[in-house]
């Protein structure tokens, strides 16, 4: 559900913020920051959150799939968890 209470400038400035967050913690996975299976599906799940964050205030729907389609990888250690 996308939220209609704010005005465009403050979406504008929030989705940057988001953007930069989603990218800063996706180079730490991929660079291995995390080490353990659980600490890796933790962070890709972050970073899922702040996708669906992203779109609830604005973004398009094809860079939420971007983002979920860079995690998928991650998210699949949940199996090997389990």
């Amino acid at each position: 559900m996308r939220d209609t209470r704010r005005s465009n400038d403050y979406f504008e400035a929030f989705l940057v913020d988001i953007e930069v967050g989603i990218k800063e913690t996706q180079e730490a996975l991929d660079a291995g920051n995390f080490t353990t299976p659980s600490e890796r599906v933790n962070v890709a799940q972050r970073i899922y959150q702040l996708a669906v964050a992203h779109y609830s205030y604005g973004a398009h729907l094809r860079d939420v799939k971007r983002y979920t389609e860079a995690i998928l990888p991650y998210r699949k250690t949940t199996d090997t968890l389990l």
